[in-house]
């Protein structure tokens, strides 16, 4: 990145502040930490207090016994981002350090390090923790199971397309290969999720420099639920995988190469790929928008290279779904789409995942699926017009959900532990890995802070990270979040956090200087 173009931004009590600058950012900063300290204590001390005033915000529905366990969990884990505003006077000097240990490697040597690392920690936790087949997970399995012995996207004796079929699809691969074990996905996970990691370095490094993009994948390398999920049979790490291929090939193609086309048609391939693994991302072209604006191309050029990307994602996402449209009889990626969407456009929605619904919805499989999507998005839609107002305020309070919690990776033992009323070594692990993530956005937060600040000096890559994160929440302010939904985002939030590190170390002040200012 070139060294000249500086952030005109300064925050956390940096040397370049007058006295009364740096006085206010210290004392608003220990302030907020204060805050958060008594907030943790309080929920480790006594916790019977939050119930009843968060009862007060929440939906007409009061959360179940597993959402007050999460709660306490968030609630606590406030402890560690509290500790980090309090004392970042004697945490920025580890960070230098760590900088400079950072950047003095060349990137073959750090990646090499990193990723080892990366992979170490992902097959541990196969190794260690148990291998827990529920809900979609074990759906998913025995979805390849049969797709494998039957060669048919089969659920029980018919068609189906309630999950959309890349995830399954991929497993009945290597189950024919490898048998039908399904710690064989779990490993496969360990290589998607070491990628991810990679994909992070490109990606951030074309962006946004080496630097940030080493911090933000030693950030990702370690992040515990990251880690704790190759162990879930679920499709987030696969989908994650694609997308940040598909980004990579967009933002390493030039758009004036002669090839250009012909890259950003394959990235439309593996878009599609992504597609048919979480269906969401069938408007995802959208979000590209800006970033081919962006180019110093013109119009009519800029629109062919997007429309590149859009006949890629055509090509694989079309015959699944004229194949739904016959088999199925509903012209979709998949017949869930109705259902999330019910779940976060009615009275109880908001919190998650409701299970309430006057047709079944969502696991009732004996039911016509294509009926069931249709009245799906019909309620929900109905409920909107009735209630444009609460459809916003649900829509603030979805992404919120999704993105406060990280303990997805524990939620079966953190339900079992709340329906037994009893204290599981989980509640620990999951503990540290929310103070993890509420650090984590903390720094990414500054990220944010630091990326508005550039102004004139963001280029089209700055739009397409933007973009994308703005695109997923939205995403989720209209069907539904819960917290591992927000997997997918995670690696573009490390690299607003690898960001600001970059910024903070290199403007932090060395001890001479800190002293006469």
């Amino acid at each position: 990145m070139n060294e000249s173009r500086r952030f005109p931004v300064e925050f956390w009590g940096s040397r370049l502040y007058v006295r009364s600058a740096m006085m206010d950012v210290r004392m608003i900063r220990t302030m907020i930490g204060v805050v958060l300290l008594l907030v943790g204590v309080s929920a480790v001390v006594y916790f019977d207090f939050w119930p009843r005033l968060l009862l007060e915000l929440t939906a007409e529905v009061e959360p179940a016994v597993h959402s007050w366990l999460t709660v306490r969990i968030i609630l606590i884990s406030l402890l560690m981002p509290g500790i980090l505003l309090i004392g970042w006077q004697y945490i920025q000097r580890p960070l230098l350090s760590a900088q400079r240990v950072i950047a003095k490697a060349s990137n073959r040597t750090f990646l090499f390090y990193v990723l080892s690392v990366a992979t170490v920690m992902r097959i541990l936790a196969i190794i260690v923790l148990p291998l827990r087949l529920w809900a979609d997970w074990d759906a998913y399995h025995r979805l390849a199971l049969l797709w494998a012995s039957s060669g048919q996207y089969t659920m029980g004796d018919h068609p189906t397309a309630f999950f959309p079929p890349g995830w399954p699809f991929f497993l009945s691969r290597l189950y024919l290969v490898f048998g039908g074990n399904p710690h064989v996905g779990l490993v496969a996970n360990v290589v998607l999720g070491v990628g991810i990691c990679y994909f992070v370095f490109r990606i951030v490094g074309k962006i946004w420099g080496n630097v940030p993009a080493r911090w933000a994948t030693l950030l990702l390398a370690v992040f515990p639920s990251q880690i704790i999920f190759v162990n879930i049979l679920c499709s987030e790490i696969l989908f994650t995988f694609l997308f940040l291929l598909a980004l990579d090939v967009i933002l390493h193609s030039s758009p004036f190469s002669s090839r250009a086309y012909a890259r950003y048609f394959a990235a439309g391939l593996i878009l599609g790929a992504a597609t048919l693994t979480r269906s969401v991302t069938l408007l995802y072209p959208l979000a590209l928008v800006p970033f081919f604006l962006g180019h110093h191309v013109r119009k009519p050029a800029a629109c062919l290279r997007w429309l590149a990307v859009v006949a890629g994602l055509a090509i694989v996402t079309v015959p699944w779904i004229i194949r739904n449209y016959y088999q199925v009889g509903r012209a979709t990626i998949s017949t869930n789409g109705g259902v999330d969407f019910y779940a976060g456009n009615h009275p109880p929605s908001g919190d998650g995942y409701p299970l309430l619904s006057p047709y079944g919805m969502p696991w009732d499989t004996s039911r016509d699926e294509a009926h069931l999507d249709s009245v799906g998005y019909r309620l929900g839609f109905e409920y909107i017009r009735q209630a444009p107002l609460a459809f916003v305020r649900r829509g603030i309070q979805k992404v919120l959900f999704m993105l406060i919690s990280d303990t997805g990776p524990f939620t079966y033992e953190l339900y079992m532990a709340a329906s037994a009323g009893e204290a599981t070594p989980y509640f620990r692990y999951a503990v540290i890995a929310q103070s993890y993530y509420l650090t984590f956005l903390v720094f990414a937060g500054l990220g944010i802070i630091v990326f508005a600040f550039r102004g004139s000096q963001q280029n089209p890559g700055d739009r397409l990270l933007w973009a994308t994160v703005v695109y997923w929440l939205g995403i989720h302010f209209v069907f539904f979040g819960i917290g591992r939904f927000h997997f997918p985002i995670i690696p573009l939030l490390a690299g607003f956090a690898g960001l600001a590190l970059a910024e903070l170390t290199r403007r932090a002040p060395n001890r001479q200087s800190a002293n006469a200012v």
